[in-house]
């Protein structure tokens, strides 16, 4: 899977390098016709990096299981929107989410928290909003919420 001027992931390694397998479960699911979760988001990102997939190839089970976990917490996120339109919703350690594009109502802020080579890649590939911004913090630094653009939505 080559395409042009792809961006590099050389810096996603170790713990943060996980975040390929569900980007890449979702970039399955979305090509199949009866895919569990379409997200064509995922399918824009994997054409956009510089990556090896096929190391997860063998682990199909795995990869049907992220689509489904992904489609699962996707439900969640919706309900809870449904009954809080203007919720500012954290998403820690989301890695390359797209959820927001896939439940985003128009309303509700978005934070998505994840180490800083991880920010790094997404600013590369998702641009940030007035509701949808990203946090370059390990999770495990609870400085990530002391930062005043996250506080001040939160008021």
């Amino acid at each position: 899977m080559a395409f042009v001027n792809q961006e590099s992931t050389a810096k996603i390694t170790g713990v943060a390098e996980t975040l390929m397998i569900t980007l890449y479960a979702r970039y399955l699911e979305t090509n199949r016709d009866d895919g569990v979760i379409k997200d064509q988001k995922a399918v824009e990102i994997v054409k956009k990096i510089d990556y090896d997939f096929t190391k997860f190839t063998s682990g199909w089970a795995s990869l049907l299981g992220s689509a489904i976990r992904a489609k699962s917490f996707d439900q969640a996120v919706i309900n809870f929107i449904k009954n809080y339109p203007n919720a500012v919703i954290v998403n820690l350690g989301s890695g390359l989410c797209t959820r927001f594009f896939r439940v985003d109502n128009g309303k509700i802020n978005w934070y998505e928290v994840d180490f800083p080579e991880v920010i790094e890649l997404r600013h590369k590939l998702i641009s940030e909003t007035d509701r949808y911004k990203f946090i370059a913090k390990s999770i495990f630094d609870v400085n990530w919420m002391k930062l005043s653009d996250f506080l001040d939505n939160l008021c």
